[in-house]
């Protein structure tokens, strides 16, 4: 099975897909600060849940959805990677990193030395990872008043680094899926490690039965910022 993030249409008899052997598996992984939010972003994607007291993880978790890629009749499992964010346990992250095709750099917006530790994650996964990875900045949190990290501070850094950025709140749902198909439609040419150029990219398909809100132009936050795009702001998100 091919290990990128694009697939062509090969079958059209939907039916006779095996749901148990997708037709695309694709590793995600979040990282971040310890209380960001990582695992309650998760949940939310995948589950639809949010749970107010979650306790930082101890463990690395993984979790599974499963989408048709956009006017296809293709079905991608999305593994997705709850890194550990505690400071003792910094050290191991890159050895789960490997393999991975997308990457969520996660910091929470009412913490200003979560934000300032984002580019400590960057180096440690820039430094661990042979192949073209995506990589979307994810602000949490955005729904709490008392804000440390300025909008316009962390789009000018995605916007540096070339890295896609939106605000996001794991307990209101705001921007979440839209962070996910925005990892998953960025063809990027220049991204971790300039890998892989003018790569084919796919849509998540929205008619799917566990697809939901496809991302357009219209959604609540916009299109993630893009490399090379224009200096236009993104829509911010509606906290």
């Amino acid at each position: 099975m091919e290990n990128n993030l694009f697939g062509e249409n090969n079958n059209n008899e939907e039916d006779s897909f095996d749901k148990d052997c997708p037709d695309f598996n694709y590793k995600l992984i979040l990282v971040g600060h310890e209380r960001v939010g990582k695992t309650s972003v998760i949940s939310k994607f995948v589950n639809d849940k949010f749970n107010d007291n979650e306790a930082s993880s101890k463990t690395v978790q993984i979790q599974r959805k499963l989408l048709k890629i956009e006017n296809t009749q293709k079905w991608a499992q999305l593994h997705i990677w709850d890194t550990l964010g505690q400071e003792k346990f910094k050290a191991l992250a890159p050895l789960f990193f490997r393999k991975a095709v997308g990457a969520f750099l996660v910091y929470d917006c009412t913490n200003k030395h979560s934000f300032d530790e984002i580019e400590s994650w960057f180096q440690q996964l820039s430094n661990s990872i042979e192949s073209r990875v995506i990589v979307m900045l994810l602000g949490n949190k955005c729904d709490l008043p008392n804000r440390e990290v300025p909008y316009n501070t962390a789009m000018e850094y995605a916007r540096n680094r070339n890295f896609g950025f939106l605000e996001v709140s794991a307990k209101t749902g705001t921007n979440i899926k839209n962070s996910f198909y925005c990892l998953q439609e960025d063809p990027r040419s220049d991204s971790l490690l300039n890998k892989q150029k003018n790569a084919k990219k796919f849509r998540l398909d929205s008619k799917s039965g566990e697809a939901a809100d496809q991302l357009s132009n219209e959604n609540n936050g916009g299109q993630a910022s893009r490399t090379g795009g224009s200096n236009r702001r993104n829509n911010k998100c509606k906290c």
